[in-house]
């Protein structure tokens, strides 16, 4: 499972109670989460959801990862390429899985530059993601998700695909389909945190979930799907971003 919790904004707190709910229900074995900036927050999280691991650090990456598998190793690698427009760094995520069936197994959490122009800079983020990749598991499987601010067919979403073998869950499995998960529906996507220079981001499918199978180990996911679409009856939306939930 994967989404942009959208930090603190608005009434955080109720919007919590969504993805908490929604946790509960799907009960992933991995979350992957963008836009903690609390470690305290994120601890409290996991421990309020029941997950034993919580991949969590100083550095305000706000990126967080949940897990019911024992955690080997975590750690943060800084990406060079950054957007002038913003203040703080891009990172990398990597965390070492113990699992049952596949062994030792690397998961990334990541969150690319958002701004339209960043177009550039989020293509050599996504040539260093690649390279972090082949240095840290040239031929082990590989689960990699977050918010790429990018939509499918931009060049960054196709080099992750044709040069990093990533695959594409949501793809794979709703062929056809739009997909967005950065979605007008939703009245978060409009706040003015979120607006360029008075104008609203284009909508477009922009979270995603990868998996890059091993040579030795046939990796592939089972389904995906998007969650967290919809507001509770208070009207309240989750976040600014639709989540999704892949079962591998």
């Amino acid at each position: 499972m994967t989404l942009n919790t959208w930090q603190e904004y608005g009434d955080w707190r109720a919007r919590w109670e969504l993805i908490d709910a929604a946790v509960r229900q799907i009960d992933p074995q991995v979350i992957f989460f963008q836009e903690i900036f609390s470690r305290k927050w994120a601890v409290e999280t996991a421990k309020r959801l029941g997950y034993t691991e919580c991949a969590a650090h100083d550095e305000p990456s706000g990126l967080v990862t949940l897990s019911r598998y024992p955690v080997i190793e975590a750690g943060l690698l800084t990406y060079h390429a950054k957007s002038a427009a913003e203040k703080k760094d891009r990172y990398i995520q990597h965390v070492w899985l113990e699992t049952p069936d596949a062994g030792d197994f690397l998961a990334l959490n990541t969150h690319l530059s958002w701004r339209p122009a960043d177009q550039g800079i989020r293509y050599r983020q996504a040539e260093e993601l690649i390279q972090a990749v082949e240095i840290l598991s040239e031929e082990g499987p590989v689960l990699c998700a977050g918010d790429f601010n990018a939509p499918d067919d931009s060049p960054e979403i196709e080099l992750l695909q044709a040069r990093g073998r990533f695959k594409d869950c949501y793809a794979v499995h709703n062929p056809g389909e739009r997909g967005w998960t950065w979605n007008h529906r939703n009245p978060n996507t409009q706040a003015p945190s979120n607006l360029v220079g008075g104008q609203l981001l284009a909508e477009r499918r922009i979270d995603y979930i990868f998996c890059r199978p091993a040579r030795e180990f046939p990796f592939s996911s089972r389904s995906c799907s998007i969650i967290l679409n919809q507001p509770d009856p208070r009207g309240v939306w989750a976040s600014d971003h639709f989540g999704l939930t892949a079962e591998f």
